[in-house]
């Protein structure tokens, strides 16, 4: 399926994990560029990362959603990176 997302910049938050994982694979089939962003899992997100053919296109950032802080700095990390983020896919929560 193509969705037109081919070198569009996305950010997943909550990317380490069940739908978040989910989105990156698809978006990276789409051809998209991906800002993951974990938390507590990071370390794991960034080695899931490490392991996919895409991963040239991918960027994990890290921090609390809830510290505006330390989204600012993922975001500036992003745009560093990618110059521009085109999407952004609220993700992250916790139960």
């Amino acid at each position: 399926m193509n969705l037109g997302l081919q070198d569009r910049v996305v950010w997943i938050t909550g990317a380490s994990g069940g739908i978040g994982r989910a989105m990156a694979e698809a978006f990276a089939q789409e051809g998209s560029f991906l800002a993951l962003h974990g938390n507590a899992q990071l370390q794991g997100l960034t080695a899931w990362v490490e392991g996919q053919s895409w991963r040239d296109r991918a960027l994990v950032v890290g921090g609390d959603v809830a510290d505006e802080r330390a989204m600012m700095q993922a975001a500036e990390s992003i745009l560093a990176r990618f110059g521009r983020i085109d999407a952004c896919a609220a993700n992250a929560g916790a139960w």
